[in-house]
């Protein structure tokens, strides 16, 4: 897999630093190039010996079984040109993702710039294990999801992920900028958003919304002091309660903006909720590993 370039020094084109300079981005921390992954040879195998296999059987019980194998065979080498060409109007090797300390620039596949702010952006970024086909022990997650940019509107991120079928590109290294994009919103956001809690105020993400007294959704409120912890499992966010974990109606985990910051907001409130318990010192920073 392709790596990324770290802050040593990453080259980044005159476009992407007068598009940073102009959001006040700060100092470049990475980049991650835009790649296509290998063609699936194995997978378009497999794919086409079960049409073969299909078409045959059906072509014998109907009576035409060879004129059903020509046919499935004739369909295959129009369909796969087809998905070949398909896939070349997506590559574009100035494509990248650069991050920077206050953000973000997207140059994506079609040669649009996008920029966007930790302390304003709304991520949805989740990674799941594609385990159907997976061919190596250690294929990382493929990651998947939007931010908002600085006008507001949704910017598609999607994480380099081999597959034996689809030929999706996206942004390599994935399990390492979408942590640095979670942890970065954190750092930008966590502060400000802790003090609107503790002065009483109420933060909405997505379905769930989060105060100084409970978290709720869908009209369901639980008090902190009763929430043991805050977890997913299966993909839908729940919370633990006199030993039982519950899920929160309409909570699931790809419906959750800056998912990290939730994570940390709940802590804090949980934590405020029991003072007298003892917790590690971090010098007021949330934990978000």
């Amino acid at each position: 897999m392709p790596e990324s370039n770290d802050h040593d020094g990453p080259q980044l084109p005159s476009e992407i630093e007068t598009s940073s300079a102009g959001a006040h981005l700060g100092n470049p921390v990475a980049t991650y190039p835009w790649r296509m992954p290998p063609i699936p040879w194995r997978g378009y195998a497999m794919w086409g010996t079960l049409t073969v296999i299909l078409c045959g059987t059906w072509g014998y019980l109907a009576g035409a079984a060879v004129g059903a194998v020509w046919a499935a065979l004739l369909f295959l080498m129009l369909g796969i040109p087809l998905v070949l060409r398909r896939r070349s109007r997506f590559i574009d090797i100035n494509a990248q993702l650069a991050l920077y300390e206050h953000g973000l620039v997207v140059v994506g596949a079609n040669g649009t710039i996008r920029v966007a702010r930790y302390d304003s952006t709304l991520a949805y970024l989740y990674g799941y294990s594609d385990d159907t086909f997976q061919r190596e022990a250690d294929r990382p997650k493929y990651y998947t999801g939007t931010l908002t940019d600085i006008a507001g509107q949704s910017i598609p991120l999607n994480g380099f992920f081999e597959t034996d079928f689809w030929l999706r590109g996206g942004y390599t290294d994935p399990q390492y900028w979408a942590s640095t994009i979670h942890d970065g919103i954190v750092k930008a956001c966590f502060a400000s958003a802790a003090a609107e809690l503790d002065a009483g105020g109420a933060l909405d993400f997505g379905p769930i919304r989060i105060s100084a007294t409970d978290i709720s959704a869908n009209g369901q409120a639980v008090p902190w002091p009763s929430v043991q912890e805050i977890s997913v499992d299966a993909g839908r966010v729940g919370i633990t309660v006199d030993g039982k974990w519950k899920p929160l109606k309409g909570a699931a985990l790809e419906l959750i903006p800056n998912f990290r910051l939730f994570t940390a907001l709940t802590d804090h409130r949980r934590h405020q909720a029991k003072p007298d318990e003892q917790e590690p010192h971090n010098n007021g920073e949330p934990q978000t590993d």
